[in-house]
């Protein structure tokens, strides 16, 4: 199987490794990988729900290339917001803990 390499988006790639420390820390705590893509929430959701979550603002972009960089699954790298590989259960669970 050939691995597709993406662009990172720029914005992540100039983002102080303190934060990417902290946004993949967040990522892999909250959300669980699977094969196929979700498209209940996309990287903008996702994002939203990290600020929701930490209180802490990061962008989209610094969201998708940390999802990148976790080895998520996405779709459609040229659309604005990704949908990326994410179990259901993981993000029912997240939304739950920060909405009820």
């Amino acid at each position: 199987m050939k691995l597709l390499k993406y662009e990172y988006p720029a914005e992540y790639l100039e983002l102080p490794e303190k934060r990417k420390i902290i946004l993949k820390k967040w990522i892999s705590v909250n959300l669980s990988p699977r094969k196929t893509i979700n498209k209940s929430y996309s990287s903008y959701g996702l994002s939203d729900l990290l600020k929701r979550d930490i209180n802490e603002y990061f962008s989209n972009d610094e969201f998708k290339g940390a999802m990148l960089d976790l080895g998520y699954r996405i779709e459609d790298p040229s659309a604005m917001n990704w949908y990326f590989g994410i179990s259901k259960s993981s993000i029912d669970a997240l939304w739950k803990r920060i909405y009820m």
